[in-house]
């Protein structure tokens, strides 16, 4: 590793959590995205939620203590998403994953992504289809009639789930994936591997929600990629080499406190940039 590279990440792994919350280039990139004043005030809001949400668990807690750059890259992300921690929005969430604090939208929070960076125009309706369910895709059209109340009780009932959005042209566009292809989406979720006897398990716990994710994933990987796009990639990039931290470069661990083990910081490349909007393998909470 870099010198320059290991000091500036060891100033983060010094500092309180607060503080790399509260850091200059955090504040720096919501003003950057919302503006002089909006900035300073989602900067407040966010930056409790996000103080409320890593303190709320002693687990949680020791990894961002652990590995303090991960949550530091994760509020970057949060600024230049326009997402809010907020429960009641459910837009995104700081979660503890493979050791490292990691922003990731929710579903509702991938389709405000999608909207605000004009990849769509809105959403039409997002479902699953369960068993006993009258459905079928003809000439690209899906055609689904639900029964009330809705029968499925687990994944085990679903049979596909799909998305129907609005494209900036004012044309639909309807995109189904069906159980299989989840289930393979599910088979490379790190978190289902390892936890997939554990009823809270956000696959076990949130079925619907993640099977739907799936459909707006397929979604995303057929859009062109935005301006908006671009320039929220750009931004985050420009940041990060500000703070003369160039993530990319960091590929080992620093030291850890003894409650949590030691592991490689993360990695984050330009295709990395692109897929903060577009985590393939994101838990709904």
């Amino acid at each position: 590793m870099d010198n320059q590279v290991k000091e500036e990440v060891k100033k983060l792994q010094d500092m309180t959590i607060d503080e790399v919350i509260d850091h200059p280039k955090v504040k720096e990139a919501f003003v950057k995205n919302y503006g002089d004043d909006l900035g300073d005030i989602n900067h407040t809001k966010e930056s409790n939620f996000a103080k409320i949400i890593i303190k709320s668990k002693d687990y949680t807690k020791g990894i961002a203590n652990s590995n303090k750059l991960s949550l530091y890259v994760s509020m970057i992300k949060l600024a230049f998403s326009k997402l809010s921690l907020d429960p009641s929005y459910s837009q995104a969430y700081l979660l503890p994953r493979d050791k490292a604090i990691m922003f990731e939208p929710s579903y509702k929070g991938k389709l405000e992504l999608l909207i605000s960076t004009g990849s769509i125009a809105g959403e039409i309706a997002s479902e699953v289809v369960y068993k006993g369910e009258d459905f079928t895709v003809i000439d690209s059209v899906i055609h689904h009639n639900m029964k009330f109340p809705r029968p499925g009780k687990s994944i085990d009932d679903v049979i596909a789930a799909y998305t129907k959005v609005r494209m900036p042209d004012s044309e639909e566009k309807h995109v189904p994936i069906d159980i299989n292809e989840i289930l393979i989406r599910r088979g490379e979720s790190k978190s289902w591997a390892k936890n997939k006897e554990n009823k809270s398990e956000v696959w076990n716990k949130y079925y619907v929600e993640m099977c739907i994710k799936c459909a707006l994933n397929k979604l995303w990987k057929t859009l062109p990629k935005t301006n908006e796009s671009s320039i929220y990639a750009k931004l985050y990039k420009e940041t990060i080499e500000q703070d003369n931290i160039q993530i990319q470069q960091i590929n080992q661990g620093i030291e850890q406190p003894p409650q949590v083990e030691q592991q490689p910081l993360p990695t984050v490349t330009d295709k990395d940039l692109q897929n903060s909007l577009n985590p393939d393998d994101m838990p709904f909470d």
